[in-house]
């Protein structure tokens, strides 16, 4: 690796990510290349995540943050969990109450505030 792979690395990361990297870089400098240093090594890169990790941690957050936003956004159009389960049971002449229906199906049901 030589510096301009080494500065295309950093431009990819956070200023975070970037000072942590920075600070990492200055306290490694110093120590000598012995078997220590390479124990050091190995475990610094065993606590960090790979490439592919990080992509699907990022997918996933991504995804979470989508049905975030789009859950957010029925539910200031009042269409919750509960509303669309009563509206689908008066659609087909189901006279049960959205608790029984809940209950007929085997859910957990908690009396937690």
């Amino acid at each position: 690796m030589n510096s301009w792979d080494l500065v295309g690395m950093v431009e990819t990361t956070t200023q975070e990510q970037c000072r942590d990297l920075g600070n990492l870089l200055l306290e490694l400098a110093d120590q000598p290349r012995d078997a220590k240093w390479k124990a050091f090594i190995s475990m610094t890169r065993s606590q960090m995540e790979t490439p592919e990790q990080r992509t699907i941690a990022s997918a996933i957050e991504a995804g979470n943050r989508r049905v975030e936003a789009a859950s957010d956004a029925l539910r200031a159009d009042g269409m919750d969990h509960r509303t669309l389960i009563e509206a689908e049971l008066a659609r087909r002449g189901d006279g049960r109450t959205f608790e029984h229906f809940r209950n007929s199906i085997g859910a957990i049901s908690s009396n937690v505030a």
